[in-house]
């Protein structure tokens, strides 16, 4: 599997997720399809850390204003403001038992990955 099919694949769940109130799930599901689909993005351009084929998820957002360069600033800065927000979200589903995940929270995980899916598959690789 590649990390642009990855993307895809977690997108569908994340959707489905959603569908069924399974906002936690969803979320999570959300913030994986992004992550993949910007790692897809920066494969060939960036390097990894410990030799890994995958970046940290605490630099993703640097990685994209850094290496998607292919995009004008103001898009950039987009797809960071959603990853991050992502990231928040996927912390906060598979950590934080205590933190609530509501209905919202859920969609707009799923809008955002939409979003950097969307914008990230659309430019060449």
């Amino acid at each position: 599997m590649t990390w642009s099919a990855m993307a895809g694949d977690n997108l569908v769940a994340a959707k489905s997720l959603l569908a069924d109130a399974r906002w936690r799930s969803a979320a999570s599901r959300a913030y994986y399809a992004a992550y993949s689909a910007v790692t897809a993005k920066l494969e060939g351009r960036a390097s990894f850390p410990r030799g890994w084929h995958n970046p940290s998820h605490d630099h993703l957002a640097k990685l994209i204003m850094n290496y998607l360069t292919e995009f004008a600033v103001p898009e950039r800065r987009k797809l960071m403001t959603a990853s991050r927000r992502l990231l928040r979200k996927r912390v906060a589903s598979d950590y934080r038992p205590g933190e609530s995940i509501e209905v919202e929270d859920a969609r707009m995980a799923v809008r955002d990955a939409t979003f950097i899916l969307r914008t990230v598959q659309r430019a060449a690789h």
